[in-house]
């Protein structure tokens, strides 16, 4: 296994960039060091911090990016956070995480694998001071692949898929 990088930030500011998207949803905490590099990429930005996630309301952003905003917040509201953001706040969303337990001044510690049941994918893996972070990515476009099921072969009348709207 190659060894982690430590230019998260890069990596980050190329995706968003890539995105072409028009809004930005930045839910930054402690990491707003890179805040003001993704604030260019976008025509429209929201920032918000962590502790205001309350204030999103039923908006939908082209992107979501939360960097270090997981870690700031109680697990209750992190998780309630972070199902927000990737259920209604935004089509695309990127989350920057510190891993494991060796951080110090973080509320709620995360593990590679409570990303991944929130249905996000691990994109990088980076190290800040001999310490882990990693950068999740969710895609509300092709975050499921459609399964084998789906299709006209497995219905009780393949003639008639796609004819009616049941």
């Amino acid at each position: 296994m190659p060894e982690p990088e430590n230019d998260y930030g890069a990596d980050l500011e190329r995706w968003v960039r890539a995105q072409n998207a028009r809004s930005l949803l930045l839910i930054a905490g402690d990491n707003s060091a890179l805040a003001p590099r993704l604030a260019d990429a976008a025509a429209e930005v929201t920032h918000l911090a962590p502790a205001e996630h309350g204030r999103l309301g039923q908006r939908t952003f082209d992107v979501a990016v939360l960097l270090g905003a997981l870690e700031s917040l109680e697990p209750r509201s992190a998780a309630a956070l972070l199902a927000k953001v990737r259920d209604v706040a935004a089509r695309r969303t990127m989350a920057l995480v510190r891993i494991g337990g060796e951080w110090p001044c973080t509320v709620s510690r995360w593990q590679r694998n409570d990303l991944l049941g929130y249905g996000f994918q691990l994109f990088g893996r980076y190290v800040e001071d001999s310490r882990p972070v990693h950068l999740y990515r969710f895609d509300l476009f092709d975050y499921k692949p459609v399964p084998d099921w789906l299709n006209a072969r497995h219905w009780a009348h393949p003639e008639l898929w796609g004819k009616y709207r049941w």
